[in-house]
């Protein structure tokens, strides 16, 4: 069997629309993404989130693109964190130098609030109040011992460093050509979806498969069931459904799904942050917003004031 190589990764910052880029590809007859989309594999200085996915030897990495029929042209994977990663990029183009890479980023205080939540909702953090988990950044860095047992990689719960998007694409393009990345902002991917998914395929130098409907996907949930879900993320339960997955075909149970969505996780809108907190963040955040201003030639003034409304 002739084994595909991966030549995409969908990266960028947590909660700006990767998993609804990646699925939307996923059905293009051209691209391929892996299942599971986020095996962090390039990311070995965070080894328990790859060791989360079994996907811990290039030998178990390789083998999640085996089902890449020859028709396809696109072989992607969609680890969100190789953008925050010290060593992803380099090492995936040491692997593949033609590599391309699609960064979705957004709003660094939205991010680091999102990511909070997301973070809260997978057990990895214990802090529910994102103003009391940021202020336990620089405690949580010296001290290992108050690190959540949940939490896989302690480097995660750092808010700050995590939402630092203009230092992270800096030092991408410090390693890429320009050919090879493409950068969306997530206000342009939710205003028109339709437009960034056609220049998104343009990019890939594959033909526009007529998609006209770009349904939200990973809105901010919060379980209902939290010792189910716990279970569910289990590496038995994970391993045992991947190979079903695999004897299927790829196919999943649409009941699976149901289950998943409706009765176990309900959609939660984040708390919203005090206006003095808010305040706090986006001031810290303005150097970062500048450095993404000169590394994109865009005007994001918007993202340095308080006077953003975004759906949370």
């Amino acid at each position: 069997m002739t084994r595909s190589k991966p030549n995409l990764i969908i990266g960028g910052a947590p909660k700006c629309g990767t998993t609804a880029m990646a699925n939307y590809l996923r059905s293009h007859p051209a691209v391929f993404v892996s299942d599971p989309k986020e095996p962090f594999y390039w990311a070995s200085d965070m080894p328990q989130m790859r060791a989360s996915e079994h996907v811990s030897s290039l030998e178990e990495y390789l083998a999640l693109f085996n089902r890449a029929g020859e028709d396809v042209a696109v072989v992607a994977e969609a680890s969100t964190l190789y953008l925050y990663s010290d060593v992803a990029i380099q090492d995936s183009l040491a692997f593949n130098p033609n590599m391309k890479f699609l960064f979705m980023i957004r709003r660094p205080v939205e991010v680091a609030d999102a990511f909070h939540m997301q973070m809260c909702f997978h057990e990895a953090e214990n802090e529910p109040d994102f103003e009391k988990a940021w202020n336990l950044q620089s405690v949580r860095e010296k001290d290992p011992a108050s690190i959540p047992h949940r939490c896989r990689a302690a480097k995660l719960l750092q808010y700050q460093a995590v939402a630092s998007m203009g230092t992270q694409l800096e030092r991408a393009f410090s390693k890429l050509n320009k050919q090879q990345v493409h950068v969306i902002l997530f206000d342009d991917f939710k205003k028109d979806p339709a437009s960034v998914y056609r220049q998104t395929l343009a990019f890939l130098g594959v033909k526009d498969d007529g998609r006209t409907e770009f349904p939200r996907e990973n809105a901010a949930m919060k379980s209902n069931l939290p010792i189910v879900t716990r279970w569910m993320r289990s590496r038995p339960v994970r391993v045992a459904t991947r190979i079903a997955k695999d004897a299927l075909g790829g196919r999943s149970y649409d009941w699976a799904k149901q289950l998943k969505h409706r009765i176990m996780f309900t959609q939660a809108p984040r708390p919203k942050l005090s206006r003095e907190f808010e305040a706090h963040l986006t001031e810290t955040f303005i150097p970062e917003v500048e450095k993404i201003e000169a590394v994109l030639g865009r005007n994001l003034t918007h993202w340095k004031s308080l006077s953003v409304s975004e759906e949370k």
